[in-house]
């Protein structure tokens, strides 16, 4: 088994791994870490940003994962079953991955991000937050997200099936969220599509709001929107059928 690692410890640090038994590398930085690995078994890597991060990866499929935090960041992905992050950051974080099964995302960017997808394509997450934010998708399945930030996030996924922001989607999936400011959605799906989010100002997806609430959607089924929130509240869909949005 070849393995290849390049490691400057103030600079970033790269792991490149097709194994069939475990790599293990620990590195020290101060910039981001970028790992890929296409192994049948195990791949870990041991990095102190400031503070550790632990990546490991069963997969057949590469995993990307690019972080500057100042706390530790675990990743544990298994391309033939669910792929774990968790992070705690003051920076973004970013992570691209194509799997054929889910993968988990918890992110402590001063508050916790979960992430769940099923996807046959790429999922990219940009996230800062100072307040958790919970993502749940399936590419393959629906994509559940649950947001109360203060900060940006960003989640775009491609899949073959539904997403549970819920939604069935053939096309990438959008969701931008600034949770002190407008959350925009658009998505083209031919299932309902459901969004919560909590935010700074409740936004549940379900919203009852004190600014206005724009929704755009064509679909083949309809797609239902409730908030909270104090700030506006943007969704775009394509569908062939109603979409539905209580405000007050």
């Amino acid at each position: 088994t070849q393995i290849t690692t390049t490691a400057l410890c103030v600079v970033q640090i790269t792991t490149t791994a097709l194994c069939v038994v475990p790599i293990t590398t620990t590195a020290l930085c101060v910039v981001p870490i970028t790992t890929t690995a296409l192994c049948v078994v195990p791949v870990t890597t041991t990095a102190m940003c400031v503070v550790p991060i632990t990546i490991t990866a069963l997969c057949v499929v590469p995993i990307t994962i690019t972080a500057l935090c100042v706390a530790p960041i675990t990743i544990t992905a298994m391309c033939v079953v669910p792929v774990t992050i968790t992070a705690l950051c003051v920076a973004p974080i970013t992570i691209t991955a194509m799997y054929v099964v889910p993968i988990t995302t918890t992110a402590l960017c001063v508050s916790p991000v979960t992430t769940t997808a099923l996807c046959v394509a790429p999922i990219t997450i940009t996230a800062m937050y100072v307040v958790p934010i919970t993502t749940t998708a399936l590419c393959v399945v629906p994509i559940t997200t649950t947001a109360l930030c203060m900060v940006l996030v960003t989640i775009t996924a491609l899949c073959v099936a539904p997403i549970t922001t819920t939604g069935l989607c053939v096309v990438p999936v959008i969701i931008t969220a600034m949770c002190v400011v407008p959350i925009t959605i658009t998505a083209l799906s031919v299932v309902l599509v459901t969004i919560t989010a909590l935010s700074v100002v409740l936004v549940t997806i379900t919203a009852l709001c004190v600014v206005p609430m724009t929704t755009t959607a064509l679909c083949v089924v309809p797609i239902t929107i409730t908030a909270l929130s104090v700030v506006l509240v943007t969704i775009t869909a394509l569908c062939v059928v109603p979409i539905t949005t209580t405000a007050l």
